[in-house]
């Protein structure tokens, strides 16, 4: 009623991102790549979120890169420009997940879409990818879980309570300054278009307008890949080197007790 009839500015208010936050997390060197090829030499772990969409949606494949910061300022450490306490602090501040690559699909096929999907996942480093298995993602999502398997692919069909986890985790990732994004009005824009409401019986909704061929998608694949990392959710994985030691040759003894 204010902001419909008493024309008062509030949007802010029912935002679920304000755009001071978002801007916060805004990287303007960040260059992020709109396909799949530059990935390939990638060293970093990379986690993958798929919004589908068809003719009124866009489907975005959103790509975060798993970023280390221990390593790079212990490397400064050893090189005697930061000392232990800002060490500490570099490791708190630095963000955890850097967007390597945005890929819009505007009214493609499904057939280009499964191909460009494939063509991400078959990157070695690309650990897990979550994907919208809801509506017409359906097929598109079991296809995809077919041919990588379920310990890579998670299909992800969006409830209420779905939603309202993901869009936690990216707004916690948000507020922390734990995630980097470009300099893109197109993708500060969808951040900001999702909107928080409360229903007549209590419940907390999400709600986007559709705004420039988009309906919040952005936003839901960079969540996605959220998930993907393992930062929400039941089946959240821990990435990192596999550790081992070498042990001496085993000897069976030749006599029994018996």
């Amino acid at each position: 009623y204010r902001q419909e009839f008493l024309c008062e500015f509030i949007d802010e208010s029912t935002a679920f991102l304000t755009h001071d936050q978002i801007v916060a997390c805004v990287d303007p060197l960040l260059c992020a790549h709109a396909s799949s090829a530059p990935l390939i030499d990638d060293p970093r772990d990379l986690f993958v979120g798929v919004d589908i969409g068809r003719h009124h949606d866009l489907t975005v494949l959103w790509v975060l890169a798993r970023t280390n910061p221990s390593r790079d300022c212990e490397g400064a450490v050893e090189n005697s420009t930061l000392n232990a306490f800002a060490l500490k602090k570099c490791h708190d501040m630095a963000p955890e997940f850097t967007t390597v690559a945005i890929i819009e699909l505007a009214a493609a096929p499904f057939t280009e879409q499964s191909a460009v999907l494939d063509e991400l996942l078959r990157i070695p480093n690309v650990r897990r990818c979550c994907i919208d298995a809801g509506g017409i993602g359906m097929q598109l999502a079991e296809q995809t879980v077919e041919k990588f398997g379920p310990h890579r692919v998670e299909p992800i069909t969006f409830t209420l309570a779905t939603k309202s986890q993901l869009a936690t985790a990216l707004r916690i990732a948000v507020e922390t300054r734990k995630i980097r994004i470009p300099n893109d009005d197109r993708v500060r824009n969808d951040w900001h278009s999702l909107e928080r409401t409360i229903t007549g019986a209590g419940q907390f909704r999400l709600n986007a307008a559709r705004r420039d061929g988009s309906h919040a998608d952005r936003f839901w694949a960079a969540a996605l890949a959220l998930r993907a990392a393992g930062t929400c959710g039941a089946g959240g994985f821990a990435f990192g080197p596999i550790d081992w030691m070498p042990g001496s040759r085993l000897a069976y003894a030749r006599g029994g007790t018996w």
